[in-house]
């Protein structure tokens, strides 16, 4: 094996084997670019460094107290703080560079990475065959590793910083809705060329980013403003430690990527963006063509709709438990698991605001606004209570299960909110250490809904709490997309009814949808549904809409499907096949339920 890879250089390797990090120190990786310089070994404060020789003056000062001289005098500043995991960015002069401190607390850890290499030293590794690769990537400056007892015990990563650089998360989420609706759209189409190509050229290189998402791609806007629209932003690859490194990429392992790559990318793109990014991964493509592209295309995004809705399954456990996104504590007398984002002091005076109003009689509704000095820790939005009373009856001795209808309700909101539905976003549930005592659901929301089946009745626009009043078409239409979006990630009831659905005024023009979810109970999650079962839960919605108006024309059904087939990654035109399977059977439903309610009375009289 070893001489293998010693031969590397003369012989190509397989195509299926990756490249052996262990042998990177006998590889000069800067021969065949000329771009990087040699590398210069060096030894500081019992850290072993490998480098550019330039780099030795700033990595004698970093372990020291010089580096908190730094941070004290603004010329370093702490952009991630990690369990395993430290970045910090440093402005030395004209040049920015970032500095990854990897812990490595555990002594499995430590075994881990003597067999496997540091992280540092495989991003490092990475790095320099990535630019021998000509792949724009971070621009590798030096590593350095501390041992302990023959084991790493701490490793850095040194690179050069992108200058005009932000993530594609922060690209698509700030950068492009500052623009003017003139620009936004041609600006996306030609990030998404530039995706296209990126992603053509780690292919035909045989890099397989295992870990790549909005976080780990750096974009580059052209430096003239005037030319957004024009010139394709450069895209450079960052987070090297998951990288793996063939020869050359099978059709089969890059399917395998863009199916990775595209489901982060796919709530974020329409139909016709997604059909331009497959447009240019094609013509970009060197050594081969995509095998009948519109096929491909479908199989792939298939494979991502399953990708996406398994990976969500398997994260929602993660609500029951202690983790990175969620804590457990102690709060009153009541077992408590919140949010990682929310400051358990500010849980704490809440609970006890809610404990002294609730022993008072004031907070009997479900949606309240506290006036007190504790809202102001939750951004003065509506925190919505959902109390659960528990049966004295029962003798469960697992808090989990003495609490079950709590945590089912917990775990089903925080699900919702993993797939990006729109719903109260959940904050703590309070769960109480004696039988009989109350659990508390708390979730926050920026406007206090409104139920639909209430707004659907009213005709009059003055009983509306908010203006301007929104007609049944757009009801209609943002139902639909919410639907839609519940259906593709397998969301399911067993009767979908208008009850479990509210509606939020847009706030500051945002996108958001104005329907919402307001009571979940009922809902499951699991494999996206098929199309019986999708047909006959939108029979009994539309059947429950038509009973409470009548009134839903032909328009109203339109906009309804076209918005729903859309939300499925369906073309719109097929609502004139869906529209005979939901609506006249709706129609029949209600005949049914209206000559079982004349016979009812027809029995009193």
């Amino acid at each position: 094996m070893w001489f293998i890879y010693t031969m590397m250089e003369a012989a190509p390797l397989p195509r299926r084997v990756p490249l052996n990090l262990h042998a990177d120190r006998c590889l000069d990786l800067s021969l065949s670019s000329g771009t990087l310089p040699p590398l210069h070994s060096w030894q500081a404060d019992q850290i072993d460094w490998e480098g550019v020789p330039d780099a030795e003056d700033f990595c004698q000062a970093v372990p020291q107290a010089t580096l908190r001289n730094w941070l004290a005098e603004g010329k370093a500043q702490i952009v991630k703080r990690g369990k395993r995991c430290t970045v910090t960015l440093f402005h030395i002069g004209h040049k920015c560079w970032y500095l990854k401190h990897f812990h490595n607390p555990s002594i499995s850890d430590r075994g881990k990475h003597w067999w496997h290499l540091s992280p540092a030293q495989r991003e490092f590794s990475h790095a320099r065959e990535l630019w021998r690769r000509q792949i724009p990537a971070v621009r590798p400056i030096a590593w350095g590793e501390r041992k302990a007892f023959g084991l790493p015990s701490e490793s850095w990563f040194l690179s050069e910083a992108v200058s005009r650089s932000q993530t594609l998360e922060h690209y698509l989420a700030d950068f492009i809705p500052k623009l003017s609706r003139w620009q936004q759209p041609l600006v996306r189409e030609r990030l998404l060329e530039s995706l296209g190509s990126y992603v053509a050229r780690l292919h035909d290189a045989g890099v397989f980013p295992r870990d790549l998402h909005s976080e780990n791609l750096l974009v580059q806007p052209p430096a003239d403003a005037s030319r957004l629209t024009t010139d394709l932003p450069k895209l450079y690859l960052v987070d090297l430690t998951s990288v793996e490194l063939f020869s050359r990429l099978t059709w089969r392992e890059s399917a395998e990527h863009l199916a990775i790559f595209g489901a982060a990318m796919i709530d974020r793109s329409s139909r016709r963006e997604r059909a331009k990014f497959w447009k240019t991964y094609q013509e970009s493509r060197r050594h081969w063509r995509v095998p009948n592209l519109p096929r491909t295309t479908r199989s792939i995004e298939r494979r991502i709709g399953q990708w996406n809705v398994q990976t969500a399954c398997e994260r929602d456990v993660r609500a029951l438990e202690k983790n990175r996104s969620f804590q457990r504590l102690e709060i009153g007398n009541a077992r408590t698991l919140a949010v990682a984002g929310v400051d358990p002091q500010a849980l704490e005076l809440w609970w006890k605001q809610y404990t002294k109003h609730y022993q008072e009689g004031t907070c009997g509704d479900q949606y309240l606004r506290w006036t007190e000095q504790g809202a102001e820790h939750f951004d003065q939005k509506f925190l919505r209570i959902e109390r659960f009373i528990e049966d004295e009856s029962i003798s469960r001795w697992s808090w989990k299960e003495r609490s079950a209808e709590a945590m089912q309700s917990w775990f089903v909101l925080n699900g919702l909110k993993l797939r990006n539905l729109h719903a109260p976003q959940p904050l703590a549930i309070f769960l109480p250490h004696r039988r009989g005592e109350e659990a508390v659901l708390l979730s926050a929301v920026d406007r206090q809904p409104q139920g639909l089946s209430q707004l659907w009745r009213t005709d009059d626009e003055a009983t509306l709490p908010f203006h301007p009043t929104p007609d049944k078409s757009i009801i209609m239409r943002d139902l639909g997309r919410l639907i839609g979006r519940m259906h593709r990630w397998g969301v399911r009831s067993e009767k979908l009814i208008l009850s479990q659905f509210g509606w939020i005024s847009k706030r500051n023009h945002c996108k958001l949808p104005r329907a919402c979810v307001t009571d979940w109970q009922a809902f499951t999650f699991g494999k996206p549904m098929v199309l019986s079962d999708r047909i006959h839960q939108l029979q009994a919605l539309m059947a429950e809409i038509n009973s409470l108006q009548p009134l839903v024309n032909q328009e109203l059904q339109a906009s309804f499907l076209r918005n729903y087939l859309r939300q499925m990654d369906q073309p719109p035109w097929l609502w004139k096949r869906y529209q005979p399977l939901i609506f006249p059977a709706a129609t029949i439903e209600v005949e049914k339920e209206t000559e079982k309610l004349e016979e009812v009375v027809l029995c009193e009289v």
